[in-house]
């Protein structure tokens, strides 16, 4: 054989060799993508099967937070939080609520497991599209140690895919207002560089005052709301009334159709005789103890009829004789009806109580005035004395309609809180009456019920407004008033709740009657020559509500605690 002959015969075999070398390593190859195809199939459909039965078991505590929610009936408190002693009665009602669910489509005729520590629901199949017929979920209600706590686990099936979700819900005061940065039943004024981060509420609907066009909304070039502006009007409505026409300034959107907040908040809703009451605990373990009335300690001075406002604007108003109190310091203090005391650079420990009669209403106190007959002989029906009268456009006010010695105006002036001032709850609103100015530098320190820096509701609230420097307001939590305003520098981390909603009984005058942050040049209140300084607000919907403000029970999820 050749040399040539034997290189032939010598590729041939070599390449015989690579060929099955080849086939060899195609056919493993072939093997392995194949179980590695079958293996992804497998984890594809595990995963699969893995996301249904989540899905599932985010089903049952979306369903568990439905019927929380929908539990209308729980009792309401005026108390900061759920008491001990409240606890039995509200899981009854729990119970009970769940108890009716029984034999329902809702549980496909099952029944419900309710025992000491808690309740069971039974396996409830939902239907998907894919794969098996159904998956179904599984929800324990487990009552905590503190029964004002439990804890919702929902487990989802989907064929052998387990998934277990839990999240703790809280039995509470509703305190949804608290997430507003201002909550407001009268139109609501931003003005003059004012910065709010939150989301503002006015519930005001009457467009038209005397023919004064009066939006729910007036927000200038020169300020902000981080945040958007809800309105209980659909935006069909908003469009067609034309209601952002004031809003210049810059804001994050409306809330349409809002929940309404309107009846929530009036009088009937507040009752603050708790903190005149000396056994009242401010917090566990801590009681109120008495309080001091005020008028047993001597004034520096009295000033006898002191106009009210001060302002000469050149409309007749209030006269009062004042006591007057400088340089002071009290503790747990109350200010007893028609004493209408001014306080100059004072300081204020625990509780400052305002008194006041509550039983007067405004009812018909405010009647067109008629120019062809003398003031004593108008229409005025009121069963009180009338000794004069103040006028706002073409309507007269009975000025005595509540007397000096039913109300209490009272004139705080760069003094310094180390608690909350409450008042008494008159059942209507006069604003020149009962009235808590707090003018120049108020600071509230207010680690005693940081809830709440003013509970006052109906009174007239003014912070700043008579300021002619840089007044730098300080006040943390819930702020009420039946109107607030707020002007100059302040600075509010909470809320201000303003409760009056301005009825016809106030004549065309009431188009002038909004609640103002910043200053605002209307009729009521016009813009000092000198002002200065802009309103902050921070809304913290953390805090609790305070002892005094009745609201219902509810049950609310506490997001932080989800787990898988």
């Amino acid at each position: 054989m050749s040399a040539r002959s034997s290189r032939r015969t010598n590729r041939r075999g070599i390449a015989s060799v690579l060929a099955m070398l080849f086939l060899s390593l195609f056919t493993v190859l072939s093997m392995s993508m194949a179980v590695s195809s079958t293996s992804s199939v497998e984890i594809a459909g595990a995963q699969h099967r893995g996301r249904i039965a989540y899905a599932a078991a985010e089903s049952g505590l979306q369903f568990v937070s439905h019927l929380f929610a929908s539990i209308d009936d729980l009792p309401s408190t005026d108390n900061p939080d759920v008491l001990d002693s409240e606890l039995p009665a509200l899981w009854e009602k729990i119970n009970e609520h769940f108890a009716t669910l029984s034999g329902t489509a809702n549980l496909q005729g099952q029944a419900v497991t309710i025992a000491e520590t808690g309740i069971s629901l039974p396996a409830i199949r939902v239907p998907v599209e894919t794969g098996l017929s159904y998956s179904d979920f599984t929800v324990t209600i487990a009552k905590g140690a503190d029964a004002r706590y439990m804890t919702v686990t929902s487990i989802g099936r989907y064929g052998e895919a387990r998934r277990r979700i839990a999240m703790t819900f809280r039995l509470g005061k509703d305190t949804a207002i608290l997430k507003y940065a201002v909550a407001s039943r009268s139109a609501l004024v931003v003005s003059s560089g004012s910065v709010v981060d939150g989301d503002l509420y006015s519930t005001w609907s009457d467009y038209s005052c005397g023919g004064e066009f009066v939006p729910n909304y007036v927000l200038d070039e020169t300020s902000s709301v981080n945040g958007r502006l809800a309105t209980m009007e659909t935006q069909a409505t908003w469009d067609a009334t034309d209601l952002g026409q004031l809003i210049t300034g810059d804001y994050n959107g409306v809330v349409y159709e809002a929940p309404p907040i309107a009846d929530e908040f009036s009088a009937d809703k507040f009752d603050t005789s708790k903190y005149k009451n000396p056994e009242t605990e401010i917090r566990p373990g801590v009681k109120i103890g008495a309080l001091i009335d005020l008028s047993t300690i001597p004034p520096d001075v009295t000033q006898n009829n002191v106009r009210f406002p001060p302002e000469d604007d050149g409309t007749p108003r209030e006269f009062f004789d004042r006591p007057v109190y400088r340089n002071r310091t009290f503790d747990n203090i109350i200010i007893p009806t028609g004493y209408n005391p001014v306080f100059e650079n004072c300081t204020f420990n625990r509780i400052t109580y305002v008194d006041c009669q509550t039983g007067i209403y405004r009812s018909s106190n405010l009647k067109e005035y008629n120019p062809e007959l003398p003031p004593d002989k108008q229409d005025f029906s009121n069963t009180l004395p009338i000794k004069g009268y103040w006028k706002i456009g073409n309507y007269w006010h009975n000025a005595n309609s509540w007397p000096d010695d039913q109300s209490n105006n009272v004139m705080f002036t760069s003094c310094t809180f180390n608690g909350p001032v409450i008042s008494g709850v008159p059942k209507d609103f006069f604003w020149t009456k009962n009235s808590l100015y707090f003018d120049g530098k108020t600071q509230f320190l207010n680690d005693y019920m940081p809830e709440a820096s003013i509970l006052a509701p109906n009174f007239n609230v003014n912070i700043g407004a008579l300021s002619r420097d840089n007044s730098n307001s300080k006040l943390t939590g819930l702020v009420v008033g039946g109107l607030v305003d707020v002007r100059g520098e302040a600075k509010i981390d909470g809320t201000i709740l303003s409760m009056f909603y301005p009825d016809i009984d106030m004549g065309v005058g009431r188009a002038e009657i909004r609640t103002n942050i910043g200053f605002f040049d209307d009729e009521e209140s016009s813009v000092p020559d000198d002002a200065v300084g802009t309103v902050h607000i921070k809304p913290n919907p953390d805090r609790m509500m305070p002892m005094g403000i009745v609201t219902r029970i509810v049950i609310k999820p506490q997001y932080g605690t989800l787990s898988e």
